[in-house]
């Protein structure tokens, strides 16, 4: 992708996440750690590095996994600097997966990319407020 775009916001120029409306969230069926599961697409912007990572505060209730294979549920997600496919339209790439929680919730997850970080808030079966 050239950029992210609809739901989902650049943040510190490494992921672009849905901010802005609720994730639906539905029942695992083995498909996570938790009783929800909530499918969402992360956009990684190629070449940078960083993380997204679970507050510990919610290490018990929530996970994350995001990838071209079987998910691998954690709270920290590395993010290696991917070089751009060669067809690529654009220096953003978008890799499958999402959130598994124990129930809906307004989730933070904290972003780092270099020395940077900032704590964004994700609507994960329930909306953030404000």
């Amino acid at each position: 992708m050239p950029a992210p775009t609809g739901p989902r916001r650049g943040v510190l120029g490494i992921v672009g996440l849905d901010t802005t409306s609720t994730v639906q969230a539905a029942r695992a069926e083995g498909a996570g750690p938790h009783r929800l599961f909530a499918k969402t697409g992360l956009l990684v912007h190629a070449g940078r590095e960083g993380s997204l990572t679970v507050p510990a505060s919610w290490a018990s209730r929530l996970s994350i996994a995001w990838g071209n294979h079987a998910p691998a549920w954690t709270t920290v997600l590395h993010i290696p600097a991917c070089p751009a496919p060669p067809a690529a339209t654009g220096r953003w790439l978008v890799f499958p997966g999402g959130f598994s929680l124990d129930e809906a919730a307004c989730v933070p997850l904290r972003v780092r990319a270099g020395r940077e970080t900032a704590t964004v808030q994700v609507s994960v079966g329930a909306p953030c407020r404000g």
